[in-house]
């Protein structure tokens, strides 16, 4: 069985950091949904992902 996490609060991330440019580093990447949606959404910007988990 697949677990399958879906990101919330992605708008209001995006939102948030609309106006920003340049490295953002997310210390619970996780799946990457938030990550992906900066990446994909905030153009010019380099994401850095860290987690714990495997």
């Amino acid at each position: 069985m697949e677990i399958v996490h879906v990101p919330v609060m992605v708008k209001e991330v995006l939102s948030y950091f609309s106006n920003l440019r340049g490295v953002f580093l997310d210390c619970t990447v996780g799946a990457g949904g938030h990550s992906e949606a900066i990446l994909e959404n905030i153009k010019g910007s380099v994401v850095i992902g860290i987690d714990v988990d495997e």
